[in-house]
């Protein structure tokens, strides 16, 4: 029997309140991250202690010819297996190695994967994953629950607010000492950090807010700032016009 890992997208990152889906903090996020690890090692013990019973249930009926089996392939014979349980913190502690030998690798390490977080604790760790769900679905802090799933995409597409996004990422990443890692920090260039990501099918649009003015100056001060660099033996390449009319110039 093959067990697939646990899919994260599957966490409930949004709480009930009335009619409304609300986006539960990090704190949340990270129990509920935990909740549903341990739920699916429950639901994989359950089916495994299912395929024991039923092992024992065909060889004790048919042992001789399993016997046989065995003896061609070891792995036709159910008795040759033992399905050992899971414990309850299996996949928990799996995301957590997984973590660990992402910092002590050379090309990450620990500021890459938590930023300034001490990332000390299992709490810690997870609560880095935490901030990535949260972060995922910032552009939607509430939408409307929704019985049917065409219903539910639907209303998913018309709660995106892009100005969500970019009130985190003003309030939470252009401030001295914030680093969250490389998986949370939003991308950044000489014209400003990355507040979305749009799969369009031609006819999406978005409302935005105009850009604050201590961002348009931040972004003035680097353009200017791109246009003074002068980089040493630079060559700037000319039209053939361009360098008669400099040599009709020197005559």
């Amino acid at each position: 029997m093959r067990l697939n890992y646990p899919n994260l997208y599957e966490v409930q990152v949004y709480k009930k309140v009335n009619d409304k889906l609300i986006l539960k903090g990090t704190g949340e996020i990270r129990e509920a991250i935990k909740t549903y690890l341990t739920n699916k090692a429950i639901e994989y013990n359950t089916l495994l202690q299912a395929q024991q019973n039923k092992k024992n249930q065909y060889y004790q009926s048919f042992s001789a010819q399993f016997n046989f089996l065995g003896q061609l392939d070891a792995l036709a014979n159910p008795n040759t297996h033992n399905y050992n349980l899971l414990p309850t913190d299996y996949f928990i502690n799996q995301i957590v190695t997984f973590l660990d030998t992402l910092q002590n690798a050379p090309e990450y390490g620990k500021q890459a994967i938590y930023g300034n977080s001490n990332a000390n604790t299992i709490n810690d760790k997870l609560d880095m994953i935490a901030k990535l769900l949260h972060y995922q679905n910032s552009t939607r802090p509430e939408r409307l629950q929704q019985t049917t799933v065409a219903a539910d995409m639907t209303e998913i597409k018309d709660s995106f607010d892009i100005n969500q996004k970019i009130s985190q990422v003003t309030n939470t990443y252009l401030t001295e000492g914030s680093d969250q890692g490389k998986f949370i920090t939003p991308i950044y260039d000489t014209t400003g950090y990355e507040v979305g990501y749009i799969n369009s099918d031609g006819e999406d649009y978005i409302s935005s807010k105009p850009t604050p003015a201590f961002i348009k100056q931040i972004q003035s001060i680097q353009e200017n700032i791109v246009k003074a660099k002068t980089p040493v033996n630079q060559f700037v390449e000319s039209s053939a016009a361009d360098l008669q009319a400099e040599v009709d110039s020197c005559e």
